[in-house]
């Protein structure tokens, strides 16, 4: 079964959202303990 190009665009897409989450949790999270250890 091979798949079409638009199917493959799908999930690269939702790859991309995954990554852009991730990389948005991560920064939230690095500023949360920013915050809380007082900054530098």
């Amino acid at each position: 079964m091979r798949l079409t190009t638009k199917q493959r665009l799908v999930g690269v897409e939702r790859v991309c959202w995954v990554i852009g989450l991730v990389l948005i949790g991560s920064g939230l999270f690095h500023l949360a303990v920013f915050a809380v250890d007082g900054g530098p």
